[in-house]
């Protein structure tokens, strides 16, 4: 496994996938030196933000505050995935599309050592991406802000990254099951985006009375990234920690499961 895990870096590192990833990444990171306050699929009352992404958006722009300074370094989360999900299903499915697996598979390569070896530069990448990503909105953050946090704070922020950075592998889990399932990067990431998307969408409209949503619908909402996403971003950490723990094992079973299924699954 160790030889094919370092031939799929070699891939990794001359692919369009990886150059894309880091490209969006930085364009994402240089709209928001354009873009001033912006609250992004968010909601809450009055000023304060209850669930969602919000930057740059200061009850005193003299004195910002830990928390609003933290938000801004997290927000831009809401377009990270988005690159990340893209990232993944290229990266993942262009063997298969192009055909080019048939060689690894013909060559003796056990199919359950190439899911696993391309699973795990995506996770690996993802995470580093991520990190990298929001280091990147911190000095940004900090330079604009004049904001200078404590070690305390600091250690906070690193604590809600790393919560961000699980759910996103989480997410990745799923991706990667659609990959094995379906084989086809536009199909994979279409039904992605609608799912994430449609899970915040119900979570803007319910997060009052998540209690009274219908169970299965309630239930899509737990089981979908923005909600975890949108309550960590805007420091309702609270929120999440009975269902993350659920969250993360049923992803890491998707991944398994993807991994049986393209297993068992004939090439073409």
């Amino acid at each position: 496994m160790l030889n094919y895990l370092k031939a799929e870096l070699y891939r990794l590192v001359h692919s369009k996938s990886w150059i894309g990833f880091i490209l969006g990444s930085a364009f994402i990171l240089f709209l928001s030196m354009i873009f001033g306050e912006m609250t992004i699929m968010g909601s809450g009352e009055g000023m304060l933000l209850d669930i969602g992404f919000q930057a740059k958006s200061y009850l005193s722009a003299a004195e910002p505050t830990f928390e609003t300074v933290a938000q801004s370094c997290l927000g831009y989360t809401a377009f990270f995935w988005l690159v990340n999900v893209l990232f993944t299903a290229t990266f993942f499915n262009k063997e298969y599309e192009v055909g080019t697996i048939k060689l690894s598979v013909a060559y003796g390569i056990d199919r359950r050592i190439i899911y696993f070896s391309k699973a795990m530069i995506i996770l690996v990448v993802s995470i580093f991406m991520y990190f990298a990503f929001i280091l990147g909105f911190f000095i940004l953050e900090t330079m604009q802000s004049g904001y200078l946090m404590s070690l305390a704070e600091f250690m906070q922020l690193l604590q809600w990254t790393v919560i961000n950075g699980l759910v996103l592998l989480a997410m990745n889990c799923l991706v990667i099951f659609l990959c094995g399932l379906i084989s086809n990067i536009s199909v994979v990431t279409g039904v992605s985006c609608i799912y994430i998307f449609s899970g915040a969408c119900v979570y803007l409209m319910s997060w009052a009375s998540m209690e009274t949503l219908f169970p299965l619908l309630r239930t899509y909402v737990y089981a979908n990234p923005m909600f975890y996403w949108m309550n960590i971003c805007s420091s309702n950490i609270t929120r999440i920690i009975d269902y993350l723990p659920w969250y993360l094992l049923s992803s890491t079973l998707l991944l398994i499961i993807g991994c049986i299924l393209v297993n068992r699954k004939e090439i073409k």
